[in-house]
């Protein structure tokens, strides 16, 4: 049986399992391809390509010293079932970096070419990102697993495999299933905007449909993912902090070994210092986030009224206002995404169009945003903390953060998203660069509303 959101023991369990959070955010739309999210048993079918059920999960190497265990110890649904240390312990010692081949051992796929394509991305990782698996205790790669999520019932990462594919036959691989999410905040007249953007505004990775014939090369996957990586291996730093690993009873369970040291989780440690003080945003996150009925106020706020918030806040995205477990999440991801690939955070409120199926970037009207939103003075000292707490940020890490980071910048309200993109310093030196997206937008209306979508992690009020 697999384990989901939906399937908790318990409010506290609730509480330790952290979806990326819907963070098939900044890859794919879930469109098209495989069975129509119909999961089958493959029998003795090998690597076909179609969509199969969680429960079918296998080690990835067949020689792997923990194959035995991996599948009975993830697949788990009560606490009560979580395996011993002894069985199964964390990837790290807690004193040394875990190696390609230690991480790879733990590995579950449904479909052989998954644990590929991770193997292949994870030997290009920073040692910052594969000293992060030490905190986790395996990864599962599914057809059916949306959205991405950590969960300390097992200590383990699940990953969408809609980050991974390559070619046509392995797009029939990732299901079509919903995001249980898509419909929270539905009534609410604006929509939030993310784009992890390189330094001239465009998009860090091109993006591709998962509903054509398009193929995509490996270094156009390569960064989403990790991206995604870093965000979830966050996730489990926070509940099972490195130095903490080489003290733990192995004769607890991985959940009850993350409870025996609630005291020192790194979330607490960032709101002690550095707590978001945004009350209405906090309850804007629960209604976008976690499902709650929005009110007749929040349905009518303007989306320059929540910049107002936002600009008097120190989350780096809407976001962070989920949990503050996302919080910190977020903050790191944002840091070491800046620091290893020159990237920025843009993030905006627009209003909702009025036909949300049918919408070009001229609808989307600009209220408030910022570019560069890492860079703001209120957001920058939270995410050097947060990735302390993590990383233990090297040098080069803080160096970069004081001398190369450029500024954060207002974004021109009543401009639409697109035309809002591009700093300020490039727009005056190539004043044609402003309306790239926008025409682009204009040629492929529907390609760019699947963007839209990815673009803009955990944006579930966003057409479907």
């Amino acid at each position: 049986m697999k384990f989901s959101v939906g399937k908790v023991v318990s409010t506290v369990v609730l509480t330790l399992v952290l979806g990326a959070c819907s963070e098939r955010d900044d890859d794919q739309a879930i469109v098209g391809g495989g069975t129509g999210g119909i999961a089958i048993d493959p029998g003795t079918g090998g690597d076909t390509f179609e969509v199969r059920g969680t429960e079918f999960v296998y080690p990835y190497r067949a020689n792997s010293p923990h194959g035995s265990v991996l599948k009975q110890c993830i697949l788990i649904s009560t606490a009560a079932e979580s395996c011993a240390l002894t069985t199964l312990p964390f990837i790290g010692d807690g004193v040394n970096q875990p190696t390609i081949d230690q991480i790879m051992d733990r590995v579950l796929v449904t479909h052989d070419w998954m644990g590929e394509r991770f193997e292949a991305v994870v030997r290009t990782a920073p040692d910052d990102l594969l000293n992060m698996f030490s905190s986790t205790t395996a990864i599962l790669i599914g057809s059916e697993v949306r959205p991405s999520f950590y969960t300390a019932l097992t200590g383990a990462i699940q990953i969408d495999p809609i980050y991974l594919w390559s070619s046509v036959d392995e797009k029939g691989s990732v299901s079509l299933q919903e995001d249980f999410r898509s419909d929270f905040g539905a009534d609410l007249q604006f929509w939030f905007l993310r784009r992890i953007a390189g330094a001239d505004g465009q998009s860090l990775w091109p993006y591709y449909s998962l509903e054509d014939a398009s193929v995509r090369p490996f270094e156009d996957l390569r960064l989403p993912l990790m991206r995604l990586l870093f965000h979830e291996l966050a996730h489990a730093t926070d509940f099972m902090p490195r130095p903490q690993i080489a003290t733990l009873d192995t004769s607890l369970s991985a959940w009850d070994a993350v409870r025996s040291i609630s005291d020192h989780w790194l979330s607490p440690a960032l709101y002690a210092q550095f707590p978001l003080t945004g009350t209405e945003l906090q309850s804007f996150g629960q209604v976008m986030y976690q499902g709650e009925t929005a009110t007749d106020a929040q349905n009518a706020a303007t989306p320059a009224q929540l910049g107002q918030f936002m600009s008097t806040d120190g989350a780096i995205q809407m976001y962070s206002y989920s949990t503050p477990r996302e919080d910190l999440a977020q903050l790191v991801e944002g840091v070491v995404m800046a620091y290893y690939y020159d990237s920025i955070v843009n993030v905006g409120f627009t209003n909702k169009p009025v036909d949300d199926t049918n919408y070009t970037c001229n609808d989307l009207l600009v209220g408030w945003g910022q570019r560069n939103r890492l860079a703001d003075p209120l957001v920058n000292p939270r995410a050097r903390l947060a990735t302390d707490l993590v990383v233990n940020m090297s040098a080069g890490m803080v160096s970069y953060l004081d001398n190369t980071l450029s500024d954060a910048e207002p974004m021109n309200p009543g401009v639409h998203w697109c035309d809002n993109q591009t700093p300020v310093s490039i727009a005056a030196s190539q004043p044609d660069t402003r309306s790239v997206d926008s025409t682009r937008s204009t040629e492929s209306a529907e390609l760019f509303r699947e963007k839209i979508r990815v673009e803009s992690p955990v944006h579930p009020q966003s057409p479907k």
